[in-house]
């Protein structure tokens, strides 16, 4: 049996690496490295009978009972040592690894309560699951209808208040939640195509990779509709940054890390940021909201669909390989922050701008031939999200093998692959017979493409893993049936700030003019009020030269427009309305002074 020990020994590391291998390549190279002797003929036997097993057993596909008795029968009686020295040094990798994702018990995984609970889903969505597959799901299964039914995805808690906003009307070519994103007519066959979206959670626990991938899916979700990216805006809400308490370094490191993720992405992928908003208040503390806004631009004719039509169309991965980061992402987006998220920092993506540039330009000019049928960002859960709504949209039916997604991490399970958040990645329905156009052009931009799957007539979600399903879903309740809930909700009062309205109305009693000075060098201090020049001077508004009014530009602006009537009812406080009448002239050419320093200034640090 030293042969054996020197099997078993070696077995071990080697089967995670060999795993995606089938076991009629796996064995005849056994074979060859070690010759055969009545050790390597049981060595074979029992590898023959337990690869499909373990992978069966780990993927949740079939029913292990007649292969654990087919084994029980080629090991016989009286050959525990192989089964010690052989099975369980084979079995070992994955039972770790199917621990570290779930539970196995006696080499089948078990849908437990708890398990479910992990995944977010309650007990009646769990049997609604179950009423929508007629069977038990799989874990995999349990992954995929965790991130397609969590808040990110389904809106399921706010879907009902969505839909009490208008959405139609005369120049509205794409409806708010039709598509990717929403798309105005402007006229002369032109239009716009516009989104904002939330990266909140991401960017409270990395907040430079959550922020710069949520300008990387905002641009995506532009470019998806055919439209060029023109320009991005932001909205963020950030805890008070005064101070030296614990919370206030916080709110600090998360702010500045936010400004820089933004900057970052946008800078490098060039589509210039020209505006937003900032505020600083204590009800954000620690949970930032990071809201991004893109607009691109196209014509009539360009408008591309997320729909996967034409059974027998071929499916395209296009984009970045896939790898393990921001692992069920939506799922993690949609549950409450707590101290213990800091744990889930691996659900935050990783963004690369440069790729998505060459994305960008490769699907673009793409669109612009006849070999697109249908295209889709692979942004909130990944390629599970892509295939089931691009199937829904169409009406039809998606079959894809992930042993042809290219990955770049090894032993990737299909738990992790559809559930990977991995950024710069689109899926592409091209028309059948344009396969090689499809290729040509990506080759030419240098980014990744695999034909990985067929539109099919079934409905279905059919997911393969080198050829064994893995997955079979019905793509239609699974994008579009998530339940629907309605919260318990109030109006706010003024109670609920701590302060009374008799409080408010003694706060804003008339001051005297020395109080309202002081007053107003308070409100020029606060954050919210103060001037942003730190942080839009970090990001490029003039990349690609069509920025017209710069953010220095708008702020000047509103100092003119402020200037007039402060400084009306500044002199009207402390008695001076007969110079403030009198002079008219000397304060609009003082005013008119001030408008041509503030720009000579500006102009100035501009060109340095």
């Amino acid at each position: 049996m030293a042969r054996s020990f020197v099997v078993s020994g070696l077995l071990t590391p080697i089967v995670e690496f060999l795993r995606p291998m089938p076991s009629v390549a796996i064995i005849p190279l056994a074979i060859v490295f070690f010759g055969i002797d009545d050790s390597m003929k049981r060595f074979v036997a029992t590898y023959g009978a337990l690869w499909p097993i373990l992978l069966n057993t780990w993927y949740g596909v079939r029913s292990a009972e007649s292969q654990l008795v087919e084994i029980s029968r080629m090991l016989r009686l009286g050959r525990l040592r192989t089964l010690f020295l052989v099975i369980l040094p084979a079995a070992s990798p994955f039972i770790m690894t199917g621990l570290r994702l779930g539970s196995i018990v006696t080499l089948g995984l078990v849908i437990t309560a708890e398990l479910i609970a992990q995944h977010g889903l309650t007990p009646e969505e769990f049997e609604r699951i179950r009423k929508i597959l007629g069977r038990e799901p799989n874990f995999t299964e349990l992954g995929i209808f965790s991130v397609m039914w969590s808040e990110h995805c389904s809106y399921k808690n706010s879907r009902r208040e969505l839909k009490k906003f208008p959405t139609t009307g005369p120049n509205i070519l794409v409806k708010a939640g039709e598509e990717n994103a929403g798309v105005v007519d402007i006229g002369d066959g032109w239009a716009v195509a516009f989104k904002i979206e939330s990266h909140n959670h991401p960017s409270a626990i990395e907040p430079f990779q959550g922020a710069a991938t949520g300008v990387g899916g905002i641009i995506r979700d532009i470019f998806t509709m055919g439209a060029r990216p023109e320009f991005l805006l932001n909205s963020l809400r950030f805890g008070p940054i005064t101070g030296d308490s614990p919370n206030v370094k916080t709110n600090r490191r998360l702010f500045t890390g936010v400004i820089a993720g933004i900057a970052h992405y946008g800078n490098c992928i060039g589509v210039p940021t020209i505006g937003g908003e900032i505020y600083f208040d204590e009800s954000f503390e620690g949970n930032p909201l990071v809201n991004v806004f893109c607009l691109g631009v196209l014509r009539h004719e360009q408008l591309a669909r997320g729909a996967a039509k034409g059974v027998g169309n071929p499916i395209f991965y296009v984009g970045a390989e896939t790898g393990r980061d921001g692992l069920a992402g939506a799922a993690f987006a949609s549950r409450e922050l707590t101290e213990e998220s800091k744990e889930d920092r691996p659900a935050v993506q990783v963004g690369d701008p440069f790729k998505e540039k060459l994305l960008l330009e490769a699907c673009l000019e793409l669109l612009g031939t006849d070999a697109v049928a249908g295209i889709q960002d692979m942004g909130a859960a990944g390629l599970t999200c892509s295939t089931c709504e691009t199937a829904s949209r169409g009406g039809t039916g998606v079959e894809i093998d992930l042993a042809k997604v290219p990955k770049r991490e090894t032993g990737m399970t299909p738990y992790e692959t559809l559930l990977s958040e991995s950024q710069e990645r689109m899926l592409i329905i091209a028309r059948k017979g344009k396969e090689d156009v499809v290729r040509r052009i990506f080759e030419k931009w240098d980014v990744p493409c695999a034909e990985i799957g067929r539109v099919t007539d079934d409905g279905l979600m059919r997911v393969l893993n080198d050829g064994t399903t893995v997955s079979q879903i019905p793509a239609r309740p699974l994008a579009e049936e998530a339940p629907l809930y309605s919260r318990e909700a109030k109006l706010p009062s003024a109670g609920d700030a701590g302060i009374t309205e008799e409080e408010i109305r003694h706060k804003i009693s008339a001051p005297s003019a020395s109080e309202a000075v002081n007053s107003l060098r308070q409100l020029l201090r606060n954050p919210t009020i103060a001037s942003k020049n730190w942080v839009y001077r970090q990001y490029d508004y003039m990349v690609r030269t069509g920025t017209v009014v710069w953010p220095a530009g708008i702020a000047i602006a509103a100092i003119w427009l402020v200037q007039l009537p402060t400084a009306y009812l500044l002199s009207h406080s402390i008695g001076l309305d007969g110079v403030w009448m009198g002079y008219p002239a000397g304060f609009v050419a003082a005013l008119v002074a001030q408008m041509l320093y503030y720009g000579l200034v500006w102009r100035h640090r501009s060109d340095q």
